[in-house]
């Protein structure tokens, strides 16, 4: 599918593409309207959120899509998610939301990857 096909459609792709560069302690992404990427910083125990300028594929067909780096640290975590997740709707209306999933990460960053996603999981439910 081609961007000109989706604008056709009147549709959008959002979606977070990054290489990692662990040699260097670099992580590169190119952020595509997507939700932003959290990343939980060892050497301060503070949690960032990144986003990137670009809109999201199926915007504008001229759309230039810009890459950020950032550097990474041994015990940094850098996870990717989807509004699925943050959008999550409790009984009483209320959204699970990138701060609460951000104090999760804050919590339980020393996780191993499948322990952090069961937990994210059970908060979610």
């Amino acid at each position: 599918m081609s961007i000109s096909h989706l604008t056709a459609l009147e549709s959008f792709v959002t979606l977070v593409y990054a290489g990692f560069y662990l040699s260097e302690g670099k992580m590169e992404f190119i952020d595509c309207g997507h939700t932003q990427t959290l990343i939980y910083r060892h050497k301060s125990n503070r949690c960032e959120f990144l986003r990137g300028e670009n809109l999201p594929i199926g915007f504008l067909s001229s759309e230039v899509y810009l890459s950020r780096t950032v550097d990474l640290l041994p015990g940094d975590v850098v996870l990717f998610y989807s509004d699925g997740l943050t959008e999550a709707t409790a009984a009483d209306g209320s959204m699970f939301s990138a701060e609460r999933l951000s104090k999760l990460l804050l919590q339980h960053h020393a996780m191993a990857p499948e322990e952090l996603v069961a937990t994210l999981r059970q908060a979610v439910d």
